[in-house]
């Protein structure tokens, strides 16, 4: 993760206490791809309830896509899932797309959500082009542009040099 603000870059293996550190609650890698390919990490064996609504979850004001179906999940003991999903169509037949997702401590707290815009076809499917996630630790907006379905990248795509300047820092001690 690179912290433009201070110019540092923080290095960690790809695993569930790395995520945790960088924005404040754990997920598996897994489940990060998921929220950052635009769709929500939860399984269909832990659906619990559905209900529909007109109007968007908190208070944002109704939209045109504003959620119609929310599902709940249970995700652990401790924690549920609220996912919103409304009605979209571009160039085909409409299609049910996922809009919101929220992970809910027992307590009531949010402790992380994601909501998922400005769609777009790609292959017969629609992708969010901004996905807007907000956790303990971090808020982020990522935004895809040029998206392309089932594109091989050369495994050096995913390394991060270290810009000049900046400095490197390990996310987890060196064990002595």
């Amino acid at each position: 993760a690179l912290s433009t603000q201070e110019n540092i870059l923080f290095r960690g293996p790809p695993d569930e206490q790395t995520i945790a550190e960088v924005i404040g609650i754990a997920l598996s890698p897994r489940d990060m791809t998921s929220l950052l390919l635009g769709r929500p990490p939860v399984r269909a064996e832990t659906l619990a309830s559905s209900w529909t609504s007109n109007r968007p979850l908190g208070d944002a004001p109704p939209r045109a896509d504003s959620p119609l179906v929310f599902l709940h999940a249970a995700d652990g003991a401790n924690t549920s899932i609220v996912i919103g999903f409304t009605r979209m169509s571009l160039r085909r037949e409409p299609k049910i797309v996922p809009v919101s997702f929220q992970r809910i401590a027992r307590n009531g707290q949010q402790l992380l959500r994601a909501t998922f815009e400005d769609f777009t076809e790609v292959d017969k499917a629609l992708i969010p082009q901004r996905i807007r996630i907000h956790a303990a630790a971090t808020d982020a907006v990522i935004e895809y542009s040029e998206v392309q379905a089932n594109k091989l990248l050369p495994r050096a795509t995913f390394l991060i040099p270290t810009p000049p300047g900046a400095t490197e820092e390990s996310l987890r001690p060196s064990p002595r």
